[in-house]
């Protein structure tokens, strides 16, 4: 359960400063030097954060290193190239990359990978209704569908809001403290800025199956069926992602359509409703804002 336990993994928090500075060098640096740039003596912190920083974006595939300890020599690695220093999108887009890239094609392999506490606990959460459901320690602790195999306490908890926020996935309920909402809306638009080019419009069935293969974790897609959070229609987009969509749609970035011609239609979850919003095609539109 590695990432969910801060003894074993760094949170973003740490991993993004440490990134930004590897960012900007050219070719390889030791590890001291990092070390003393990152967290310099005079601050008192210590070097745990930065050192346990580099391990994890090694596992990433965002650094590459050779040798051990202080004098071990880190690089940019194969997931980290393109990275602006001030692209935090581009960061977060890689980051869900290398949490959720699988060997296999039902994502089998990552049932025992070092990052499946996380995505078990992001599978079960995207299930919820932004709308209405929040989450925080006191409730995930009394909640019998939280993943039995996860020990839920604040160090956990806190390394779980830290990730889910850091990957576009999860955000702070408005209002309440310490509380955290199903909120995909950054990883979502994210992932449409792959699947539609501004003006372009898609079938609405195509873009949420293209979500959901971008985006495992949510509901329907590979890895939340592998992890046992099945879907009860590849029609039916879910709260989370009805969330999401109906957003940008608010904000003009989408357009969602149901055309009386369409062969297929999607249905959105509507929160004050019992009946779905039915859309048969998304646009992208030019002239929205950023």
């Amino acid at each position: 359960m590695a990432y969910l336990n801060p003894t074993q993994t760094a949170r973003p928090d740490f991993i993004w400063p440490v990134f930004r500075f590897m960012a900007v060098q050219q070719g390889s640096i030791s590890q001291r030097r990092i070390i003393e740039f990152t967290a310099p003596e005079s601050l008192g912190a210590g070097d745990s954060d930065v050192v346990m920083s580099l391990r994890t974006l090694g596992e990433l595939r965002l650094l590459e290193s050779e040798g051990r300890g202080d004098e071990a020599m880190w690089t940019l690695g194969a997931m980290a190239k393109g990275i602006a220093v001030d692209d935090y999108a581009m960061f977060q887009k890689r980051l869900r990359s290398a949490l959720f890239v699988s060997s296999e094609p039902d994502g089998r392999d990552l049932v025992d990978s070092a990052a499946a506490d996380l995505i078990r606990v992001l599978c079960w959460f995207l299930k919820s209704d932004p709308h209405t459901e929040w989450a925080t320690l006191t409730s995930v602790q009394t909640d019998k569908t939280w993943p039995s195999d996860i020990s839920s306490n604040d160090t956990r908890w806190g390394a779980f809001q830290s990730w889910g926020s850091a990957v576009g996935l999860t955000a702070s309920a408005p209002h309440t403290a310490n509380a955290c909402i199903a909120d995909c809306a950054i990883a979502v638009r994210q992932a449409l800025e792959e699947l539609l080019h501004p003006g372009q419009e898609k079938e609405a069935l195509e873009v949420l199956r293209g979500l959901r293969s971008l985006i495992p974790v949510l509901p329907g897609g590979i890895l939340a069926e592998t992890f046992g959070f099945h879907h009860e229609s590849d029609l039916e987009a879910g709260p989370a992602i009805s969330f999401a969509l109906r957003r940008w749609e608010i904000e003009g970035w989408l357009k969602l359509e149901l055309r009386s011609d369409s062969q297929t239609q999607i249905k959105l979850f509507t929160p004050d409703s019992d009946f779905s919003l039915l859309c048969s095609t998304v646009k992208r539109l030019e002239s929205a804002g950023a």
